[in-house]
């Protein structure tokens, strides 16, 4: 609804439908009187008016910028919540009155009590359809400028009649006529509304930026190209049971709203794992994505996929907690279709006349070593994000991790390593088949979390001589000054135990730090979101803990949305 594809008919329609009326009115045709507002009694009148008033000068504004939400749903709901909330708290003060009535005060309490109990479970139904049925979708963030506009174009709509006459007298005093008074008028409106315009649009970074939010234990990174290209790395975790935690809805999409970014030139998924694919669905649905990218062991993925059948090609048991919640991220949930997921999303953008006339088509694409995903030239020197694996030729089906992509991303001199979900096998693989120059870069993400163990089992010293051997080899190719862990509680994800994936992990943190210094080690469990930014030299970097410490807060406070962001 914020295109020009759609905005430029609605207008168009809009003032169609007021220039038909005004001639059918002309005419003598018009409504009844007894659908004049005047008509509706004045109490409903009254509430449906301050609903309208209430929408447009604060749920409307201050929901898309606190919130990065635009309220639709609020608009229905309170038309049968706020009496019920009524009826709510009468029957809860009548009761508790009547309950102090000895002997029969009681039972007629608990009788006002079931009545309060049905109103409630109403009202709460009400909430939930409303935000099922009428959601509130997301919405890029407006800065104070267009705010101060907005609430300046709503009093000139609201006080119209006296500007009209201020505008009339100020034309009779100079000779004016009337109606070039009300251009003026209009061009100031048509002036302010163009000056708080670029306030919605996002600003491109000076050189190449890539920030790792906070997303648990999952994936999720925005790299930005000093030309404006986008692209989302992962899409985080969703679970839609239990704890109903979805990092998409929570993190990632809200940070780009915030960011004012609602169009992504690409978003690619490392693995096929859920802490990655788990939010894909919901990108799709909520934000302009033109490309998906995968690895060639996710090519091809239909809503008609059967779990079996992705269990074969990703070398894992089918039936299992992780098989289930990887096809309910990619193909989707058969007992909840409603739910979104990968393929779902693909199929809705498909290349429709009317997804191609909204710019809503996505299309896909798989990689793998050797490929070139995008390139452009600056002054800094070339961006381009290069593929490292799987190997060329390699389809990765019976390899779940290894099967990972692999990047590298590359801005004059300096570059970012993303090594994706490789098993400490795969580390080594991906390190004796590239050259020194291929792999160096600043700053690398830990394989897998740094939480997989190695196949010869999960005991320290296995653990430890796998890092020395894998890991090891891959950080002496890189030569790193910075390793990143996209890491978070790993409890409620499928995979191996909670507590062999944190023994793991501290393992490896052990294993970094004492090679490369305590400095060298970042997390975005303990650090929050990790921004680096290039000046086609060196990356430098900077943490959502850093941020906060120097506004005076806890280093995880993200009481303020632009600081924890």
């Amino acid at each position: 609804m914020t295109t020009p594809q759609f905005l430029l008919p609605a207008v168009a329609a809009a003032a169609g439908l007021f220039a038909l009326a005004g001639r059918l009115e002309k005419r003598g045709i018009r409504l009844p009187d007894g659908f004049s507002f005047e008509r509706i009694p004045q109490g409903a009148g009254a509430f449906l008016g301050s609903q309208f008033a209430i929408q447009l000068g604060m749920m409307i504004p201050l929901s898309t910028f606190y919130f990065c939400r635009w309220p639709f749903a609020g608009a229905y709901a309170n038309l049968v919540a706020i009496p019920l909330i009524g009826i709510n708290v009468q029957l809860g003060a009548i009761g508790g009155l009547l309950g102090l009535i000895p002997g029969v005060g009681m039972y007629l309490a608990m009788v006002l009590g079931t009545a309060n109990w049905f109103f409630s479970w109403i009202f709460l139904w009400i909430g939930h359809a409303g935000a099922t049925w009428f959601p509130y979708p997301f919405a890029r963030r407006p800065g104070l400028s267009f705010l101060a506009a907005y609430y300046v174009l709503c009093a000139a709509w609201i006080w119209w009649r006296p500007l009209r006459d201020w505008a009339c007298a100020f034309a009779a005093r100079w000779d004016l006529r009337p109606r070039d008074a009300g251009f003026v008028l209009a061009a100031v409106g048509a002036c302010l509304a163009m000056a708080a315009t670029p306030d919605l649009f996002p600003e491109t970074p000076p050189g190449a930026r890539v920030t790792f939010l906070s997303a648990g234990y999952g994936g999720a990174a925005l790299i930005e190209s000093p030309g404006g290209q986008r692209i989302l790395i992962d899409a985080g975790f969703a679970e839609y049971v239990r704890g109903r935690r979805n990092e998409a809805t929570r993190t990632v999409i809200p940070y780009l709203c915030h960011r004012k970014i609602r169009k992504l030139d690409a978003m690619i998924l490392l693995s096929a794992r859920p802490e990655r694919t788990g939010g894909a669905g919901d990108v799709l649905e909520h934000v302009w994505v033109r490309e998906v990218i995968t690895p060639p062991s996710m090519g091809g993925l239909t809503p008609d996929t059967t779990e079996h059948d992705l269990a074969s090609r990703l070398g894992i048991k089918p039936g299992i907690s992780l098989s289930s919640r990887i096809h309910e991220a990619l193909a989707g949930d058969p007992l909840h279709p409603r739910r979104p997921s990968l393929a779902g999303g693909l199929a809705k953008r498909g290349p429709s006349w009317l997804n191609r006339w909204a710019g809503w088509t996505t299309t896909r694409r798989t990689a793998s070593a050797g490929d070139v995903l995008f390139r452009e030239a600056g002054p800094a020197g070339e961006f381009r994000i290069e593929v490292l694996g799987p190997a060329a030729g390699d389809s990765g089906a019976g390899d779940l991790d290894n099967g990972s992509l692999v990047l590298r991303v590359v801005h004059g001199d300096a570059a970012i390593l993303l090594s994706g979900d490789l098993r400490p096998e795969g580390v080594g693989a991906l390190a004796a088949r590239n050259a020194s120059d291929a792999l160096r870069a600043q700053v690398v993400t830990l394989p897998h979390h740094g939480a997989a163990a190695p196949a010869g089992g999960v005991g320290k010293a296995q653990v430890e001589a796998s890092l020395a051997r894998d890991l090891g080899a891959l950080l002496g190719k890189v030569r790193p000054e910075t390793v990143i862990a996209e890491y978070g509680r790993p409890s409620g994800v499928p995979g191996a135990p909670s507590s062999e994936r944190e023994a793991v992990h501290e393992l490896s943190r052990r294993f970094v730090t004492d090679r490369l210094g305590a400095g060298a080690w970042l997390s975005t469990g303990r650090d929050g979101a990790v921004m680096a930014e290039s000046d086609g030299k060196r990356w430098s970097l900077a943490t959502q803990a850093e941020a906060n410490r120097a506004q005076g807060g806890e280093e995880d406070s993200v009481a303020d949305i632009a600081v924890g962001f």
